[in-house]
């Protein structure tokens, strides 16, 4: 048998127990997520960036896949047909998304992005793309094989401070944007 202490012990029939403060979700996920120190820079931002989409986007989205099963059809290939509907039904939804916000922090030994942490063992360099209006956001070079980049949004964190405080553990590389976010930027994703 265990034994409790009293004084943790609450009397429901003296009254109303003393009021605990409200925590959100959030900053119980942060909690969680954040290390209690070495925090040495820190910011949320959007997963992505969501681009309002006007009723002519979305005109082109379904003349395009319209347009596309119909050759599918009349050619026979029924798999292409099923694949463009599935695509265009991806789209449509991914289109809907609002993006949730995520914590970033860089701390002595890494960067951590939520509850993910990527130590700095693994990246070899950073560079920020900052164009303002366009595109914010620190990209690093892993040494990963599968994924050689990380790019993380940088919402409304100040870049000058973000590269200072990265340079303190990274060279920084000049690294060219990838076509698929440039491609992706300019249709609206």
């Amino acid at each position: 048998m265990r034994k409790t202490s009293n004084q943790n012990i609450i009397d429901l029939r003296k009254g109303k127990p003393p009021e605990a403060k409200p925590v959100t979700v959030e900053k119980q996920r942060r909690q969680k997520a954040r290390p209690k120190s070495g925090v040495l820079y820190e910011w949320d931002a959007p997963e992505f960036t969501k681009h309002e989409k006007d009723v002519y986007w979305f005109a082109t989205l379904a003349i395009v896949s319209v347009a596309l099963v119909i050759f599918f059809l009349l050619t026979k290939n029924y798999l292409g047909t099923l694949v463009v509907i599935m695509l265009a039904a991806l789209v449509y939804v991914y289109s809907q998304k609002e993006p949730g916000m995520i914590h970033f922090a860089i701390t002595p030994l890494g960067i951590n992005v939520g509850r993910n942490s990527h130590p700095f063992e693994e990246l070899k360099s950073f560079w920020i793309f900052y164009e303002p209006g366009e595109i914010k956001e620190v990209s690093f070079r892993t040494k990963r094989l599968t994924s050689p980049y990380l790019a993380l949004p940088l919402g409304k964190a100040n870049p000058v401070k973000v590269r200072q405080t990265l340079l303190k553990f990274l060279p920084e590389k000049k690294q060219e944007e990838p076509i698929a976010n440039i491609l992706a930027r300019r249709l609206g994703f």
